[in-house]
């Protein structure tokens, strides 16, 4: 098996939520990408099923903004506190990976 050199992709957007597991309720999200959230964007990319991708770094390229969403989550009857979402505004990160 050849080793393949690292590659670098940029990735940015306007709005970004990587919800926190131990936050049931509130979505909250971490400061900056997950490695499964970063792999899930190259795999959305680069899909091939015979190669997995492995994370090797994330930089943050613009500091984080964090911002907060009050929203009211059910179908039939309103609640007195609504749902709040603490989410990213305006991300730019660079991932480094490589194929194994």
């Amino acid at each position: 098996m050849s080793q393949h050199p690292p590659l670098t992709v940029k990735v940015w957007g306007d709005f970004a939520c990587f919800t926190r597991p131990e936050m049931k309720v509130e979505r909250v999200s971490y400061p900056v990408i997950t490695p499964s959230a970063a792999r899930g964007v190259l795999e959305s990319i680069f899909w091939k099923p015979e190669i997995w991708w492995r994370i090797q770094e994330i930089q943050v390229l613009r500091p984080v903004k964090h911002f907060s969403i009050l929203r009211n989550e059910v179908n039939r009857v309103c609640l007195k506190t609504p749902a709040s979402q603490g989410s990213i505004h305006k991300t730019q990160y660079s991932m480094v990976f490589c194929a194994i």
